[in-house]
């Protein structure tokens, strides 16, 4: 008895509990602060949204009290133009209210790009430029020819191509690429007879 007395009399004794019991309250106070803030246990689903237009699924965004923002589009024949094909975080996910979803739209046309010149160059050249441009439908087609995987042209829907013509990204190009096939000596030999059957039918006429 005589020891709790001394202690409820001790100054230094009784601050200690007075920071303790301030700490546990603060500890609290912190708790109950960040469970409101961060609306602790309440969440939302995102709401499937995919092939609605913008304006139809701001509404869908509204009842969960959603935020949205445009940020990308893609072109897919698939979806009529203008539908959301995707969204961030995916649709059925469970997020805080006013969260921001990120979506992306169908565009209305495609993409297009500028050919690059890829006459006289590598096959793997030639395909690593037009994908750098977006092309990625790119089909070979071998053609007789004196120099492997050497490119000689390029066609879209059995017409040549010039470079610099601009052209959807989706577009089905394709190249035209040397077979290594020609033997370059025989190629040779019928340049020269062929030189020689002219000249003779030129001397003919004299």
């Amino acid at each position: 008895m005589k020891i709790w007395n001394s202690l409820k009399n001790n100054i230094y004794i009784k601050n200690i509990f007075l920071v303790i019991i301030i700490i546990i309250a603060l500890m609290m106070c912190l708790k109950w602060w960040l469970n409101f803030y961060t609306k602790h246990g309440e969440v939302v689903t995102v709401p499937d949204v995919k092939g609605l237009q913008v304006l139809q699924a701001a509404d869908f965004f509204d009842r969960e009290n959603l935020r949205f923002e445009v940020v990308d589009s893609v072109y897919d024949k698939k979806y009529p133009p203008g539908v959301i094909v995707e969204t961030i975080p995916v649709v059925g996910t469970k997020v805080k209210e006013n969260r921001n979803i990120y979506i992306t739209i169908n565009a209305y046309s495609a993409r297009t790009g500028i050919v690059p010149e890829v006459k006289d160059q590598s096959l793997r050249q030639a395909i690593a430029k037009l994908n750098a441009v977006g092309f990625k439908d790119v089909q070979i087609k071998y053609m007789p020819g004196a120099y492997k995987d050497l490119v000689l042209g390029m066609e879209y829907k059995g017409r040549g191509v010039n470079s610099t013509e601009r052209l959807s990204l989706d577009s089905k190009l394709v190249l035209l690429v040397s077979d290594g096939a020609l033997d370059m000596d025989e190629y040779n030999e019928d340049s020269i007879d062929t030189e020689t059957e002219a000249t003779v039918d030129e001397s003919w006429l004299f």
